[in-house]
């Protein structure tokens, strides 16, 4: 069962990260994203990372972002299939 609270969106959110996703700018700040909507806004990648894990076990669209990279894991469909891409660890963050 989805839960309502993750598939509503809020507006400031949704603008807060058009804004900053990928501006290079500090303090880095990561967003988790479900289904294009903004889930969890955090400093900790930890926290995001935990949570976008617990999300895309369950096969449901997904992303982390930050300021300084922009996407850095993701969960997408395409004709059917599931793609993970995890560069998390690529982009240099110990989790």
């Amino acid at each position: 069962m989805k839960s309502k609270h993750l598939l509503r969106k809020i507006p400031a959110l949704e603008a807060l990260a058009s804004e900053m996703v990928g501006d290079g700018q500090t303090p880095n700040v990561f967003f988790v994203t479900v289904e294009g909507r903004v889930s969890l806004v955090t400093r900790s990648v930890r926290l995001a990372y935990e949570t976008w894990s617990r999300l895309h076990v369950l096969h449901r669209e997904s992303a982390i972002e930050d300021r300084i990279n922009g996407t850095i894991a993701d969960v997408t469909y395409e004709a059917g299939r599931r793609i993970v891409t995890d560069d998390v660890r690529n982009f240099g963050f110990n989790i």
